[in-house]
């Protein structure tokens, strides 16, 4: 009976044992699992953290390129205000310049007609004296 007894209990330590081991290994598996879940998060937050950081450096380019097209925008129309005030200036000064000749002709015309009305009273004169 006591033979029987240990040889029960024997048993019963020799299950408790395998279950105890099995338990163990299904938490291995569980952990490794984990683990392999893990490195796979780590993997796309890895590969998710390089496609953002690859987004933000293609925006900071576009960004980049759109201000430098903004600045050379920008310095082309300040070269077009700049031509557009030297046109200016120099139509102000053609009209000024076209303004004086045109002073100049009419006071030579008055001086030409003046010594034209002096002529015509001196032919006058000679012909009520002749």
């Amino acid at each position: 009976k006591a033979a029987e007894d240990a040889k029960f209990k024997a048993e019963q330590e020799v299950e408790r044992r395998r279950q105890a081991e099995s338990q163990m290994e299904a938490k291995q598996a569980a952990a490794i699992a984990e683990m392999q879940q893990a490195k796979q998060q780590q993997a796309l937050s890895a590969k998710a953290a390089e496609d953002a950081k690859i987004k933000a450096e293609q925006e900071v380019e576009r960004r980049r390129q759109a201000e430098s097209q903004m600045e050379a925008k920008q310095a082309a129309a300040i070269a077009e205000m700049q031509q557009a005030k030297q046109q200016q200036a120099l139509s102000a000064k053609a009209a000024e310049d076209a303004k004086i000749k045109a002073e100049q002709e009419v006071e030579r015309r008055r001086q030409a007609e003046s010594q034209m009305d002096s002529k015509q009273a001196a032919a006058i004169a000679e012909m009520q004296q002749a």
